[in-house]
């Protein structure tokens, strides 16, 4: 059974076990996002192993969340990605026919899922304080970039060098994004993008 924990800033310990979380071998509490405002999200294990979200207040009050069409079999689920600083939630959701999908949670509790038209794998990553969503999508070939506003609007992107894909990992307040490509030897490199733009920037991978 797994545990999740806060830490604070004088070193003091809380465990974090949402309810209804599973106690059995790969069930429990996951915390994987923390915001300013103390707010924890991630995603528990129940008694059948299967993902539920989460979200919890800075009073340590928890609301679960499914996403709509989330999976009901075992390692099936909805899986936080990103939490921006009003608490909204991006991230990724498996199907009963094991495809992937993105979604989003508003601050009311509103869960909308989306995909990237064509797509075959839509997945979430994170998302800003302007409530940009970034993630990476793949059709029948390789897997790509894309950004989703406010408003729902989508943006594909790729890095223009040839390459085996691109996957983006972070947004930032200004729109920039990092993440990775891969080169025509498939050996991974950073990139950047400047979303105002649309320009990218290689990086030295150290």
């Amino acid at each position: 059974m797994w545990h999740g924990f806060l830490r604070d800033a004088t070193g003091n310990y809380t465990i974090l076990d949402a309810p209804n979380a599973g106690t059995g071998i790969n069930q429990g509490t996951f915390a994987k996002l923390i915001n300013a405002n103390g707010q924890i999200a991630g995603y528990y294990a129940d008694a059948n192993t299967v993902y539920h979200g989460f979200i919890r207040d800075q009073f340590g009050n928890y609301s679960s969340f499914d996403a709509p069409g989330s999976g009901t079999q075992a390692f099936l689920g909805t899986q936080p990605a990103g939490l921006n600083a009003a608490g909204e939630i991006a991230g990724y959701y498996f199907d009963n026919s094991f495809n992937t999908h993105a979604f989003v949670r508003d601050t009311s509790g509103n869960v909308t899922s989306f995909d990237v038209p064509t797509s075959t794998i839509t997945s979430s990553v994170s998302i800003n304080d302007s409530g940009k969503i970034l993630g990476a999508w793949a059709g029948t070939a390789q897997t790509n970039g894309f950004l989703r506003d406010s408003a729902g609007h989508l943006t594909t992107f790729s890095v223009p060098i040839t390459n085996t894909g691109t996957f983006p990992s972070n947004i930032n307040n200004h729109g920039h994004v990092t993440g990775l490509y891969g080169d025509s030897k498939s050996v991974a490199r950073q990139h950047s993008r400047a979303q105002q733009v649309g320009q990218l920037a290689r990086i030295h991978l150290v």
